[in-house]
């Protein structure tokens, strides 16, 4: 029998920076103060990176003036460009102070992207309440579960909800093995223990020695700020390997 692809086709076309699997479900793992929230900020609101026009953010750390900021301003129906240009014109004057001068009813009658911020992880929603005709993208802030079954449901099932999906973690190990950390396909690590390398290596990304893969890791977090991605939509030749998004780690060098 000739097997045919008789697959629902998704109609919704999500057009994530080609830097980035469409279909998403990434980490974003590193100590404290290490970065995380700045990859995370320029991957919602540069152009061309995140596609998405239903924004979903839980944590526990939504007081922060970043995520008040984001959250005010599409509140306020802003473009992702117009508070993106909040951020780098804040030595001119305070975000949230620009913010406040705006109309309460927003500056447009539509928004281009709705969203929703909760401190309490356990709203977190099953993903088949979510509209799959939408390009939903689901950020999970340091926010655990015990046991983490409301997080682990995107990684195994939220394709068919049309969600993206990032978890932003300081502990790899706090994450759940056996969904959100092995399905997981995209991975930005800053500097991890020794521990952490080698579990690392042996969860993802064995296609290399373990040598020539710390050594890897250690090349690149020397440098202040860099970040190790391992993309696992791709293989070792097509940039599985990179320091920071676009620097592909090929033959021992980068390209």
């Amino acid at each position: 029998m000739e097997i045919e692809n008789l697959a629902i086709k998704n109609k919704v076309v999500r057009n994530n920076s080609p830097y980035l699997p469409g279909d998403l479900r990434g980490l974003i793992v590193g100590p404290s103060a290490c970065g995380k929230s700045v990859v995370l900020f320029n991957l919602l609101l540069k152009d061309g990176w995140l596609d998405y026009n239903h924004l979903l953010v839980f944590g526990n750390s939504l007081h922060q003036k970043e995520y008040r900021i984001l959250s005010q301003g599409l509140e306020k129906h802003l473009k992702k460009s117009e508070i993106l240009n909040l951020f780098k014109n804040q030595d001119f004057m305070d975000p949230l102070e620009a913010l406040d001068c705006l109309p309460s009813e927003g500056l447009r009658s539509k928004p281009e992207i709705t969203a929703e911020f909760y401190e309490n992880c356990a709203k977190i929603p099953d993903p088949k309440e979510l509209d799959p005709k939408l390009k939903n993208l689901l950020i999970l802030d340091d926010c655990f579960l015990d046991p983490q079954s409301k997080a682990r449901a995107y990684w195994s099932r939220g394709r068919h909800s049309s969600t993206n999906c990032l978890f932003i973690s300081q502990n790899y190990f706090a994450l759940d093995r056996r969904s959100i950390r092995e399905n997981s396909n995209f991975i930005i690590l800053y500097r991890q223990t020794n521990k952490s390398v080698r579990h690392i290596h042996e969860d993802h990304c064995t296609d290399l020695p373990f040598d020539e893969f710390k050594g890897l890791c250690e090349k690149i977090w020397s440098q202040k700020h860099h970040f190790l991605v391992i993309d696992l939509t791709s293989d070792i030749l097509h940039g599985k390997y990179r320091d920071g998004f676009s620097e592909f780690y090929l033959a021992n060098e980068f390209h």
